[in-house]
């Protein structure tokens, strides 16, 4: 919910000064119902491991997680707006550059979560890493922003390539919060 809202204040404050900023609005809306779709199967209730949101660094690190998801988000309707415009028209869209940075400041976001993250481990537990399937998703989510940011070339070809890679990180960030939900869900 927290990710919708973000979301849903970028789609309302921030838009594409130049382009069609209609067409990202309405990716917007989209994404935010699709969070909403969502959020109907997780549950209603507080987790058993509530008790930690207390300290500052859970709090740094989940919020700085959603912030990521939300910049993600928006930084996709960028990218599909600029997908769906005709091919002759791309060129060097504006589009495709603000859809870039917000990307790149979801990034951002991300790994200052992972960062809140480690204090968190090393205040909580004593050490600030351990090898398991969380650290291998969250490894997986940054090299999926790597690799949106680091395709080489300079052609049409290739800012396609960027802007499907871009388009899949947020739902690739979806997937791995549903796939964690629902195995923490069937441990307990």
């Amino acid at each position: 919910m927290f990710a919708a809202f973000i979301l849903g204040a970028l789609g309302s404050f921030v838009y594409p000064k130049e382009g069609n900023w209609i067409a990202v609005r309405a990716c917007v809306w989209v994404e935010i119902l699709l969070l909403f779709g969502i959020a109907l199967f997780f549950p209603k209730a507080a987790l058993p491991h509530s008790f930690q949101y207390a300290n500052l660094w859970v709090i740094l690190f989940h919020g700085a997680r959603g912030l990521a998801l939300s910049f993600a988000m928006f930084a996709a309707a960028h990218f599909i707006s600029f997908r769906m415009k005709p091919e002759p028209r791309r060129g060097s869209d504006p589009l495709f550059g603000q859809g870039r940075n917000f990307l790149l400041l979801a990034a951002l976001l991300f790994l200052c979560g992972e960062y809140a993250g480690i204090i968190w481990c090393q205040n909580g537990w004593g050490d600030i890493w351990h090898w398991s399937s969380v650290f291998f998703q969250s490894t997986l989510i940054i090299l999926c922003f790597m690799f949106a940011f680091h395709i080489p070339g300079k052609n049409a070809c290739s800012n396609d390539l960027r802007a499907v890679i871009a388009m899949m990180t947020p739902l690739f960030m979806l997937a791995v919060a549903v796939i964690k939900w629902r195995v923490f869900e069937t441990a307990q």
